[in-house]
């Protein structure tokens, strides 16, 4: 089972200092190391999420087995025809269960496997969608020109240009640059 040696292997990255031929298990600072899950699914010809998701179902079933073995039997002898998912949300919810709620599922699974999974999964909230993000942009900025002091400046769209005056001579003589306006020689003040 994949699950169960994935479980069996996975540990924390880091490698081997110790022994005399630590250069062939350790690697350098900066190489990037192999996920335990990505290195299985190499072995097994899989993908690495189909070797979490086995990780997933052998540890279900190991919950499961730790409160009612024979169920666990026989989820591994196929004699009760149950899809990952339900063995999945069945472990999961016997994980996190408070011992009634435990006693209860163990009796409900002895009983009818699908039946308690479905029971299970109706309880599990549903993922709620994600809003789409909301992205305020500042609004583009209008480009005025100052004909007295010769200066450029920037004022925003809701600005009334009419009561608006050059922030630099307090003049009042302003245009409204072209959008496709470029700096020149001729209006380059920076050159003098």
């Amino acid at each position: 089972m994949v699950g169960q040696e994935y479980e069996l292997e996975h540990k924390l990255h880091g490698g081997d200092r110790r022994s005399k031929t630590f250069e062939e298990k350790s690697k350098a600072q900066n190489e990037p190391l192999k996920s335990t899950a990505e290195k299985i699914a190499e072995e097994h010809g899989v993908s690495r999420e189909t070797v979490k998701r086995s990780a997933d179902l052998y540890n279900s079933v190991k919950i499961i087995g730790e409160v009612a073995p024979e169920v666990a039997r026989e989820i591994e002898s196929e004699t009760i025809k149950a899809t990952q998912t339900d063995i999945v949300a069945v472990g999961e919810a016997l994980e996190t269960a408070s011992p009634e709620e435990k006693e209860q599922l163990v009796g409900d699974i002895r009983v009818d496997f699908k039946e308690a999974a479905k029971k299970v999964k109706s309880k599990k909230p549903k993922k709620q969608k994600k809003e789409p993000e909301v992205v305020i942009r500042p609004p583009s900025a209008i480009e005025l020109w100052c004909n007295d002091c010769e200066w450029g400046f920037d004022v925003y769209p809701n600005t009334k240009i009419e009561s608006t005056f050059c922030p630099y001579c307090k003049g009042d003589n302003l245009d409204k640059r072209e959008e496709n306006w470029e700096p020149t020689e001729a209006n380059d003040v920076s050159q003098e």
